[in-house]
């Protein structure tokens, strides 16, 4: 799951759990600054849902 917050940084990892006030929690992480030229790995990380900016699950392709 990609989730881009309001400071810019982006997170990449693993959806664990998200409630309903769209609180994350991703492992296995990758965290990018807002500039894109730093990268961080984290085992877990949590995102409280007034910090997101955008969010995308990805999706399934499927054969045929």
């Amino acid at each position: 799951m990609l989730v881009e917050l309001k400071n810019g940084e982006t997170l990449n990892g693993h959806l664990v759990n998200c409630d309903t006030y769209m609180n994350l929690t991703l492992k296995e992480v990758i965290q990018t600054s807002p500039e894109g030229d730093k990268f961080f790995r984290l085992p877990e990380c949590y995102v409280r849902g007034n910090n997101v900016c955008f969010s995308h699950r990805g999706g399934y392709k499927t054969g045929g």
